[in-house]
């Protein structure tokens, strides 16, 4: 199950969920269900006075999430950006991005992220032209 599916899901149950960086939180007033987004270990918390009041399709939601593997959860990364007439290293130049989430200009080899999402493409700068867009295979 992907974030957004959950996400969606459990609102429309009239719930609220909070994505942070490193975890979600689902909060219904007498308790609050916490997924890490990055450690397997510590993947669910729950901090309540009783599980009683927690509804049975919401728990379900939050298995099948917590089943997907972390690597399966975003959404696919599918598109690429190649800069025309730029070369790195002798290699095609990228629209990247760094540990910090930055924009850069990486190419194949030196381990930015170089494949992204539809929303990642769609909040690229803005001097990133749209028809260097490709779709990845």
């Amino acid at each position: 199950m992907k974030t957004s599916e959950l996400k969606q899901q459990i609102r429309s149950m009239g719930f609220n969920i909070e994505e942070y960086e490193d975890q979600l939180v689902i909060n219904g007033g007498l308790w609050k269900i916490f997924i890490s987004k990055t450690d397997f270990k510590q993947e669910l918390q729950i901090m309540t006075y009783s599980t009683m009041n927690i509804p049975v399709r919401l728990w379900s939601l939050v298995s099948m999430y917590v089943l997907t593997p972390m690597d399966e959860r975003g959404e696919p990364k599918k598109y690429r950006a190649p800069i025309p007439g730029m070369t790195l290293c002798g290699m095609q130049a990228y629209l990247a991005s760094d540990a910090e989430d930055e924009w850069c200009v990486g190419n194949q080899d030196d381990g930015n992220g170089i494949v992204f999402t539809e929303q990642e493409r769609a909040d690229a700068p803005s001097w990133i032209k749209r028809d260097w867009w490709e779709k990845v295979k």
